[in-house]
């Protein structure tokens, strides 16, 4: 004797009525009411086995998901994180003794790139990279900020070291530790400034330049357009007009 599923709920699907047979086969057929608010009709078999769970709604779903990922994929976002955990995972990587060669390591949230973009995704700009605070430290969301290249170079462990007040570190500790632009102050160190005066100097002494409808200093103009200062201020010197300075992209050779 058949047994009524009317009322009994499978998965999204609830059971409304009893239908029938199926065209030349065996079973019952069920009129179904999904959650997403579509019906359909459905073997019993099917919906005791779990084998259908929904109208094909769950199905969709799921594709729309594997698209979505497949989309981040292909984001700039995801090669940063691809690379970050190439470096720290793989020997073969010409990075890797900088790296995971010295014990430095990606946390156990970030093996899944989902976790990275979900805690890094609102503060991402396009051209940032991700940047380690403390440079003996891990890849994680405690430790981790983005900055362009011009900044994380500064970072690097191979980089001159200076001295101000009695206290040598790298240009970017020191900048947090007293409160200057490190920008700012590396333009004017590249430019041959000396330490006191390159970061002692107020910042409005530089001057300012006008593009897209703005007037501001040049380090300002640079930070916005994801330049770097030296470069632009190397390219003003040698007679390129502002736009030309700010919007060529770094050649390499």
């Amino acid at each position: 004797m058949r047994k009524d599923l009317a009322g009994q709920k499978f998965g999204r699907l609830t059971v409304v009525k009893y239908v029938g047979r199926p065209p030349k086969g065996k079973g019952s057929v069920y009129y179904c009411v999904c959650e997403c608010g579509n019906s359909a009709n459905v073997l019993g078999s099917s919906l005791k086995t779990g084998n259908t769970k929904s109208c094909g709604c769950i199905k969709r779903e799921q594709l729309v998901l594997r698209n979505f990922k497949h989309g981040k994929v292909k984001s700039p976002i995801y090669g940063i994180w691809s690379v970050m955990k190439d470096r720290c995972n793989n020997p073969k990587n010409k990075s890797y003794k900088n790296y995971g060669g010295r014990g430095i390591k990606v946390c156990e949230e970030w093996q899944d790139f989902d976790n990275f973009h979900n805690d890094m995704i609102s503060a991402y700009l396009k051209g940032l990279t991700v940047e380690r605070v403390d440079n003996n430290g891990d890849y994680c969301k405690g430790n981790c900020i983005w900055a362009d290249m011009f900044a994380q170079a500064n970072n690097k462990r191979r980089n001159k070291v200076i001295t101000y007040k009695g206290v040598t570190d790298t240009l970017t500790h020191l900048s947090k530790a007293f409160g200057f632009d490190y920008v700012v102050v590396q333009g004017r160190l590249y430019d041959g400034w000396d330490v006191d005066r390159a970061i002692e100097t107020p910042k409005t002494n530089y001057k300012t330049y006008s593009y897209n409808g703005e007037t501001m200093p040049l380090i300002d103009l640079c930070r916005k357009y994801n330049q770097e200062y030296s470069r632009v201020q190397k390219r003003l010197e040698h007679g390129w007009d502002i736009e030309k300075a700010l919007l060529t992209p770094k050649t390499h050779k």
